[in-house]
């Protein structure tokens, strides 16, 4: 299945220019949790409510741009299964889709996991079979600042809360949370303009959990013997990003929809013997490795057409820090060299700041070259025909004569 076939064609979008204030007025609106970052017309990355109250910036000075994450784009022709690694190597729930330089839409892990049916390798899986880790439970007394620390660092949309004696009482979103951590902060900020006095403002990050807690009977679960379809459509039907599994009354092991993307990377997908890489083990993310391998392959599966099968072609990639810009900017440059019977074809000039562009530079150049010798080839041998029929008349009028 190809991801044109599950790609979203509306998404929110905000310019690097706008305050963090104003986006979060648009996720709300909107009921939505990520928007797609751009300047001007450019694509810079995704922001989330996760990443904002993660980051710990004033929500109402700050810009968009000191909150926004590098992610890869998917091409409308991948295969979900490689959305779906792309999306676990890069930690988000959400990515681009990219065509002729240009996003045309999105893709969202549920609308992935939702379509575990179409391959046979996972509708024989199930939840005892995928990776699922043993759940962090949550006491009532714990600081809502540790809860979310928690769930950041383990991706988790819920947890569940025990009481006293290890029993299931409650349960605790990420959503309840960030919305009432990022009210708290506009609520600061108004009282800080009309300079209310006498009113202690409660500081959210050290309330207890059980403040925020659900009913437990809220609490979507499942079973390790469940199929993976089974589990996706609870997640997807729900809107959570986990289930918890429960044993008796006691929450035992939790289960996410990047385990479940993990699962779709066992899927076997067509491999490319003849292109070879170099460098990409070094790159400083670690999604832009598979992403890299992904987009050469992509490109080279038309080269490799367009020669009638090449000996192989390899892939040189370097990654450069900016002085000064180590950690927010990179240049990439790529190095392509072409070996087919009688020629070699090399590419050495490609470089950019954006890898996925610094791809289409090297590739589109051989492209290039690789026509201009076809033309070659074919003008030659419209040359050589004439010539050629002459000959062969000329010996068939000898036979006849003979």
């Amino acid at each position: 299945m190809k991801v044109k076939q599950i790609m979203r064609k509306t998404f929110l979008s905000i310019d690097e220019s706008n305050s963090i204030s104003e986006l979060l007025g648009l996720l709300k609106k909107k009921k939505l949790g990520y928007a797609f970052v751009f300047r001007k017309n450019k694509f810079l990355g995704v922001t989330d409510k996760r990443s904002i109250i993660k980051s710990k910036v004033d929500v109402n000075k700050e810009k968009v741009s000191n909150c926004i994450k590098n992610v890869p784009k998917l091409r409308d022709d991948f295969d979900i299964t490689d959305a779906a690694a792309l999306m676990f190597h890069a930690k988000v729930p959400i990515l681009p889709v990219e065509k002729d330089q240009k996003i045309i839409g999105c893709v969202k892990a549920s609308d992935i996991i939702a379509n575990a049916n179409e391959y046979k390798e996972l509708t024989r899986l199930k939840g005892q079979d995928i990776r699922y880790s043993k759940v962090v439970n949550v006491k009532e007394k714990s600081r809502v600042g540790k809860v979310i620390e928690i769930m950041f660092e383990n991706g988790f949309s819920q947890l569940p809360i025990v009481d006293k004696y290890g029993n299931l009482s409650s349960i605790i979103t990420t959503v309840d949370l960030m919305d009432m951590y990022l009210l708290s902060a506009h609520t600061r900020e108004v009282s800080s303009k009309i300079n209310t006095v006498g009113i202690d403002q409660p500081d959210i990050l050290s309330m207890p959990a059980i403040s925020f807690a659900k009913p437990h009977t809220e609490i979507i679960t499942a079973k390790l013997s469940d199929n993976i379809k089974t589990i996706a459509k609870k997640m997807t039907d729900n809107r959570v990003s986990n289930v918890i599994i429960k044993d008796v009354n006691s929450p035992r092991y939790i289960i996410s929809k990047r385990d479940l993307l993990e699962a779709f990377m066992k899927v076997e997908s067509e491999v490319n013997f003849n292109i070879f890489f170099k460098g990409f083990n070094k790159l400083k993310e670690n999604y832009l490795k598979y992403y890299a391998q992904k987009l050469c392959s992509f490109y080279a599966k038309k080269i490799d057409y367009l020669l009638n099968n090449s000996n192989k072609i390899i892939v040189n990639l370097k990654e450069y820090g900016t002085a000064g810009k180590a950690d927010k900017q990179h240049k990439f440059s790529i190095h392509i060299l072409v070996d087919y019977p009688g020629r070699i074809i090399t590419s050495t000039k490609a470089s950019d700041w954006d890898l996925s562009r610094t791809i289409h530079k090297a590739f589109n150049d051989i492209e290039t070259q690789v026509k201009k010798i076809s033309k070659k080839d074919e003008n030659h041998l419209k040359k050589r025909k004439p010539s050629l029929n002459k000959q062969i008349h000329h010996l068939s009028q000898k036979f006849i004569k003979d």
